[in-house]
């Protein structure tokens, strides 16, 4: 990297959790797509290594919460029966954070049920993950990954429990009724139009915003989105101006939350909306996917990081955690 280039941190979260999105409680099994990309990322480290020119870190947000306990009979058994690979990745300098769910077992429906009106639930799912995350590992949580709902109670909840880290908010998210919930739900997820790209401390009040002086310690550091295609026609034309009226004349293109594992078509396939997020002089890459990858979806795994490091500023980016990159500097 030459004098005067400013390094890109990339933040690539894997989430270590069971292969299935409805895991049956009558049927646990190993995860084993975790199994496969510890196994993938490990001999992946060097080669990124020397690509970069500089130290390469992973960040694994573990599954702790009631779903997992009902299936796997602990809230910590991830941490019991993957222990070994969880310290080899320590060992390498990786973060190991949270990743909670806030599934329950309908007994009507016999079947999960996401309830994302049940603010209690929520935050007792939080507070509990929490709770065995300290047991498990012997530390407070830094780092989480919430998923795709968040909001100021549940943040505020998190930071009172000492968590610095978040990489949840999806840029460009627009509020949804109908999404992929592992089971049934109720609620929708919330609009994210308009939030900040970069990381930032939210302000108490209201997450999407920053504030001078109100704000939590919790750094919140949005995922990489990418602009998609304009559509001259009047549906494009009709999109652009929902954005514009929710998130201002800044995001008048609505974006993508760009994922390593997803398979996408031309005009906005991974690597179009990638480059377009870079040359956009994003300050930062965040990435989150699930560990099943290592299983169903390994290569489109390998096609997004060949994207990656074929770019031209490849050489500025470095695969780090949160707290080593933001150890010694406050938010952009």
């Amino acid at each position: 990297m030459s004098s005067g280039q400013r390094p890109i941190p990339v933040f690539l979260d894997v989430d270590v959790e069971h292969d299935a999105r409805r895991p049956d409680p009558t049927a646990p099994g190993p995860f084993n797509g975790y199994e496969a990309a510890h196994r993938y990322l490990s001999e992946l480290r060097p080669v990124l290594q020397e690509c970069t020119g500089s130290p390469v870190r992973y960040c694994w947000c573990v599954r702790m919460d009631p779903q997992m306990a009902q299936v796997y009979g602990s809230i910590t058994w991830i941490a019991e029966r993957y222990g070994r690979l969880l310290e080899e990745s320590t060992r390498a300098g990786d973060e190991i954070g949270l990743h909670p769910h806030w599934h329950r077992w309908d007994v009507d429906r016999r079947g999960w049920l996401l309830d994302l009106t049940d603010q209690s639930w929520i935050e007792d799912c939080l507070l509990s993950a929490l709770d065995a995350f300290a047991t498990a590992f012997g530390r407070p949580c830094r780092t989480v990954h919430l998923g795709s709902w968040v909001n100021d109670r549940l943040l505020r909840l998190a930071d009172d429990r000492g968590v610095r880290f978040d990489l949840s908010l999806r840029p460009g998210q627009r509020r949804l009724s109908t999404f992929e919930a592992g089971g049934d739900s109720r609620g929708a997820l919330p609009s994210y139009v308009g939030i900040p790209r970069h990381p930032y401390r939210p302000a108490r009040a209201d997450f999407r915003r920053t504030h001078s002086k109100d704000h939590l310690q919790l750094m919140t550091i949005p995922l990489t989105a990418g602009p998609l295609s304009v559509e001259w026609n009047l549906r494009g034309v009709a999109r652009r101006a929902k954005y514009v009226l929710t998130g201002g004349l800044r995001d008048w293109r609505p974006l993508a939350t760009l994922y390593l594992t997803e398979s996408r078509d031309r005009p906005n396939s991974f690597a179009e909306l990638f480059h377009r997020a870079v040359d956009a002089g994003t300050t930062h890459l965040a990435f989150v996917n699930n560990s099943s990858f290592g299983v169903d979806r390994l290569g489109n795994f390998q096609q997004a990081l060949r994207v990656l490091m074929e770019h031209p500023a490849h050489a500025r980016f470095v695969f780090t955690t949160p707290p080593a990159a933001f150890a010694a500097a406050e938010p952009v």
